[in-house]
């Protein structure tokens, strides 16, 4: 006895699977099946114009419209002048060369937008995050004239960049539009010539920098545009030479300073022929014999200094600086960086008493020894400044 065969029903694909391939076979009919009737046509107006020329222009239409519009292939964007839609790490963008734009799929947010090389920014482009910049590029990096934004779409810095840095000329400003700085840069720092501005616009300095600060020959400013200082700076400090200003632009001080404060005791030892290209002309010379020693006296009036020359015990034929007497407000303006109007040292470890000899109606004369220095200061009054101080070697105490 034969056992009956199991029927299996025959696969059915879903309306949706058939779909497309009934679709494409009756798309594939009507292009192949010439025209036999009337019904095979379409009328315009007077015109009978074949239906399958009018499905083949429309299945043509739709494919200029995905390969130009959306989802067009490299070359169909250069021929048309027109950015490539890139992606991060795909390898379309990889290897891209041209003018593209990056977008970030997730946020649908531009990331960049202009020429590539290699699938790196290079070339003139606009970087949107995650800095905003706007000009030259190479290798990916900032690399020419450009200007970099604040996230509020304030300029930060305009200018010229080198391999992601500043460098050469440019200008910094704050994120309020203020400008900072102008001048050059080296590996994203302050470097050569440049000036320094406050928030108000007035200069604040304008001379050398290295490193980012002031460093060489500068001057400084006040908040009205007055020179206050003009000379060395190391580091950023006043070091070296260089002359104090007050609020008239006379000089109350020329010689040598010392982590910004002037230091007159470098001005010991200086030989005569040196004087001059320092300090300047001196308002007047004259001798004087003190104790069977004769001095050679110049006087720098202006900012209130003299200056003992004698001869050098090595060099009997050359004048050399032994004694620096400061008087009025360059004393006055000296003294406070080391001692207070009572004549109490305000930097104890560094300087030290060596004596007071009390004078009359107040006047008392004390000597601080700093170093290899000896200060005498004179005073006239009680609580008050020294109005003279006299600076000399400690060994000549």
């Amino acid at each position: 006895m034969n056992k009956p065969q199991l029927q299996l029903p025959e696969p059915h694909l879903p309306v949706s699977g058939k779909f497309l391939p009934n679709l494409l076979q009756k798309l594939k009919k009507l292009l192949t099946t010439p025209e036999s009737s009337l019904k095979d046509y379409v009328k315009f107006g007077g015109f009978y114009i074949a239906k399958r020329l009018i499905v083949a222009i429309a299945l043509l239409l739709c494919l200029l419209i995905y390969f130009v519009f959306i989802n067009p292939p490299v070359f169909v964007d250069q021929l048309l002048h027109r950015d490539t839609a890139l992606q991060p790490n795909t390898k379309k963008l990889a290897t891209f060369t041209g003018p593209g734009k990056l977008t970030d799929p997730a946020t649908k947010t531009t990331l960049y937008q202009g020429t590539f090389v290699d699938g790196l920014y290079s070339g003139q482009g606009i970087q949107y995050s995650p800095q905003h910049y706007q000009g030259a590029f190479k290798s990916g990096k900032f690399d020419g004239q450009g200007t970099l934004y604040f996230a509020n779409g304030n300029v930060q810095y305009e200018g010229a960049f080198f391999n992601g840095l500043f460098e050469g000329q440019g200008k910094l400003l704050d994120d309020q539009g203020h400008i900072l700085y102008q001048g050059g840069f080296h590996a994203g720092l302050k470097e050569g010539i440049g000036q320094l501005f406050n928030t108000d616009g007035s200069l604040s300095y304008s001379g050398s920098f290295l490193q980012d600060v002031p460093s060489g020959t500068g001057t400084s400013y006040d908040d009205k545009g007055r020179a206050t200082f003009t000379g060395q700076y190391i580091a950023g400090v006043r070091s070296g030479s260089g002359i104090l200003f007050d609020t008239l632009g006379n000089a109350i001080y020329q010689g040598y300073f010392s982590y910004n404060a002037p230091y007159p005791p470098a001005l010991l030892g200086v030989f005569q022929n040196q004087l001059e290209p320092l300090l300047g002309k001196p308002n007047e010379t004259f001798s004087k014999t003190e104790s069977q020693t004769g001095y050679l006296v110049w006087s720098y009036n202006s900012y209130q200094m003299y200056l003992d020359l004698a001869p050098t015990p090595n060099f009997p034929q050359t004048q050399s600086v032994i004694q620096v007497i400061l008087t009025g407000d360059t004393a006055e303006r000296f003294a406070s960086d080391f001692i207070d109007d009572t004549g109490e040292a305000v930097n104890p470890p560094s300087l030290t008493l060596i004596s007071t000899l009390p004078g009359t109606s107040g006047a008392k004369t004390t000597i601080y020894q700093s170093g290899a220095y000896l200060y005498k200061c004179e005073y006239k009054a009680p609580n008050t400044p020294p109005s003279q101080i006299t600076i000399t070697q400690a060994s000549n105490k």
